[in-house]
């Protein structure tokens, strides 16, 4: 007994050791990496204080919480106070960290030269702009191999920037990414999403495009129904909240979905269509609710829909509910609509889409035999 207790003992006591040993590698690791990224801020002529120079604080922040290394995700969020604080400063020092020579001195993650730990950049509200973007295309993506996730998030993008990231979209053996996120960058318009789609008539992996409230317009339904009628395209979720598509826009982005067979999730919140759900409203205000309905009916894998802040008004949310009833939305199981409509309609509504969805039943417990 008194042996095997030892025994127990000394494997506990190695593991602690070894754990400890893992923390001492990780906080090594991330030590260099912050001397690296000092050394080629000075190079460039960037502040090297915490406050001032973000990816350093970050990693720094890393080091004491002896955080894994290397990391999966690098999510870096500011307020930019004035130009030294640029987003495309920070971009640049990650880009060069990633091509540096010197990383082989101070780690053994960069003997490939391929850093293949990242999985998601995330940069919320930071002044990354095009040459921020540049720098991440050009340099960066080709280098993370396994980075399936980029978010720009208010972050000042504009046509060039979609220009350089359709490039990047159309180069499937460099750029893996599976989620692209461009929400709160107004200077994207529809010409922005003329230069994305550029570049995803040749992507398939693609599988979440999210460009909430980049003031594309009516114009830019062309670009994105462009985008749906791609063949072999992978997008399966779509978000195009607060771009005020308007009518004229949501039926040419309709023409779309009549052919596309991969969308799973869309939205179209607060895009400024349905004629103001006003009762003596002119029929033709509600063709972007006939349009979108059609295009519902005919892209079968759709199975979520967000129409809310549309006032639709109650002729538009009976024309919906005229077509479930009929069964030609059996796919669709969550429909959002603006409840600001005559209570019998909207209540007919919920209770035939919340009739497509699958009932779920309680497996039953095995009766033991013994």
């Amino acid at each position: 007994m008194a042996s095997a207790a030892s025994a127990a003992s000394a494997g506990g006591a190695k593991k602690k050791k070894a754990k400890s040993n893992v923390k001492k590698k990780n906080q090594d690791q991330w030590d260099d990496v912050v001397r690296l990224i000092r050394s080629l801020s000075r190079e460039i002529g960037f502040p090297v204080g915490a406050e001032s120079n973000l990816v350093l604080k970050l990693c720094e922040e890393y080091a004491e919480d002896n955080a894994p290394f290397p990391p999966k995700q690098l999510i870096l969020s500011a307020r930019p106070l004035d130009d030294s604080q640029s987003g495309a400063h920070w971009i640049r020092i990650l880009s060069q960290v990633l091509i540096s020579k010197q990383c082989q001195t101070y780690t053994d993650l960069f003997l490939t030269k391929s850093y293949q730990g990242l999985r998601a950049i995330c940069f919320w509200g930071c002044d990354v702009g095009d040459v921020g973007t540049k720098h991440l295309c050009e340099i960066a993506l080709p280098l993370l191999p396994h980075c399936c996730k980029l978010e720009l998030l208010d972050c000042g993008l504009g046509v060039r920037a979609c220009e350089y990231l359709g490039v990047s979209l159309k180069a499937r053996r460099t750029t893996h990414l599976k989620i692209l996120r461009l929400d709160h960058n107004p200077a994207i318009g529809a010409q922005g999403v003329a230069r994305l789609a550029e570049g995803l008539y040749f992507n398939s992996l693609l599988t979440t495009l999210s460009l909430a409230y980049c003031d594309i317009g009516n114009e830019g339904g062309v670009f994105l129904a462009n985008i749906l009628q791609t063949r072999d395209i992978g997008i399966k979720t779509l978000n195009l909240e607060g771009n005020r598509l308007e009518r004229d826009g949501v039926m040419t982005l309709s023409q779309g979905l009549l052919v596309n067979r991969s969308l799973t999730s869309l939205s179209l919140a607060c895009n400024a269509f349905g004629g103001g759900g006003q009762p003596g409203a002119r029929s033709e205000e509600f063709d972007a609710v006939r349009f979108i309905v059609g295009g519902m009916q005919a892209c079968t894998t759709l199975k979520t829909v967000n129409l809310d802040g549309n006032l639709i008004g109650s002729q538009g949310v009976a024309l919906l509910h005229q077509a479930a009833s009929a069964g030609h939305l059996r796919h669709v199981t969550d429909l959002a609509v603006t409840p600001f409509v005559a209570c019998d309609v909207y209540k007919a509504l919920v209770d035939v889409i919340e009739s497509h969805k699958p009932v779920k039943t309680k497996k039953k417990k095995r009766k033991s035999t013994t």
